[in-house]
């Protein structure tokens, strides 16, 4: 339940006057690709097949990196 409401954040959090990476169709992208990585980590383990340590990786990975490119956006911003 937390890895999809981790994955889900970005779909809450674009704003719509939002610039960068809080840019709504930004923010709406970026969940998507995440709930999707998600998806691909539970047909995975439903399947039992050999890729279920890929995607774990793959969808951690993801929800690691979104937080800093979202960071890293919006100081870019504040610094204009």
């Amino acid at each position: 339940m937390l890895t999809i409401t981790v994955g889900a954040w970005p779909l809450v959090a674009g704003r719509r006057d939002g610039e960068g990476a809080l840019a709504r169709p930004v923010s709406v992208t970026a969940g998507v690709v995440l709930l999707v990585l998600v998806g691909w980590f539970v047909v995975e383990l439903a399947t039992d097949s050999g890729r279920v340590g890929l995607a774990e990786r793959v969808a951690a990975g993801a929800q690691s990196v979104w937080p800093l490119v979202a960071a890293w956006s919006t100081s870019r911003l504040v610094r204009r």
